[in-house]
């Protein structure tokens, strides 16, 4: 057989050869057990760090800007204003590096890491919430996945990158859960108060001895629910979906008057 096929022409052996790795492919993707990856694969490019840092280094004379988010690799050259120059406050996520935990915070001296370890369930939503704005941009579009931490060599989903979307879903089902108590919480009593000075204020109230607490909550905006007090409620959380006392209130106090605007 061997010999049959050293006595074929190049152009044909070429030809075969392509015919077979192809076939090799195909049979690749369809032996892996998990659907998603066998759709993501049948039409990914993964990106060496090397590859992504050779875009970014000669980003003065080619347009293209390639950003990274949790391994997923998106063109952002629409927005050269934002990625492509010193100075300009978002480069550090096209240099060709995933700095992934950057996005929480803007700081590229601190958090030029693509290790999400420790990051608490808002966290985790905040780093999804930028992969989906990507994801779901008019101008920018998906352009394969960095091989490193989240996507090995063949663009299949690490360990690391499953135990990403694991957190993700977990936050998820837990800020619903706290959404839907906070919707069926009782609302203050609001009413104008006058006589306080500059600006708008408002007076809440709730019956005892549950206490005002305000918070926002997407598609819902601010709100001002009645709920039981607990210790440590001075202490300002950092989610804005979590309850919040009014800043000249007593934590305890069951009524409260505070500038609203």
């Amino acid at each position: 057989m061997l010999q049959l096929l050293l006595r074929l022409p190049p152009p044909v052996l070429a030809g075969l050869g392509s015919f077979l790795g192809a076939l090799s492919t195909v049979s690749y993707l369809f032996s892996i057990a998990d659907t998603d990856d066998r759709e993501w694969l049948a039409w990914r490019r993964v990106y060496s760090t090397d590859e992504l840092r050779a875009v970014w280094e000669r980003r003065e004379s080619d347009p293209l800007l390639l950003l990274i988010v949790v391994g997923k690799v998106f063109d952002v050259s629409a927005g050269r204003t934002y990625y492509g120059s010193e100075g300009a406050g978002y480069e550090g996520f096209a240099s060709g590096y995933d700095n992934s935990r950057a996005f929480l915070t803007a700081d590229f001296e601190h958090n030029s890491t693509d290790n999400l370890d420790g990051l608490t369930p808002p966290e985790y939503l905040g780093v999804e919430h930028w992969a989906q704005f990507y994801e779901n941009h008019a101008k920018y579009t998906y352009a394969g996945v960095h091989r490193g931490r989240y996507f090995d060599a063949r663009g299949r989903k690490t360990a690391a990158r499953r135990e990403y979307e694991r957190n993700v879903a977990a936050a998820e089902a837990e800020r619903a859960i706290h959404v839907a108590r906070m919707l069926a919480a009782t609302r203050c009593t609001v009413e104008a108060a006058s006589g306080m000075g500059r600006g708008v204020w408002k007076a809440m109230s709730c019956e005892a001895p549950l206490v005002p607490r305000w918070l926002i909550i997407m598609d819902h905006g601010k709100l001002c629910v009645c709920l039981p007090y607990h210790e440590g409620d001075e202490a300002e959380p950092e989610d804005q979906e979590r309850p919040h006392k009014y800043k000249t209130c007593a934590a305890n106090a069951t009524s409260c008057v505070a500038r609203t605007g």
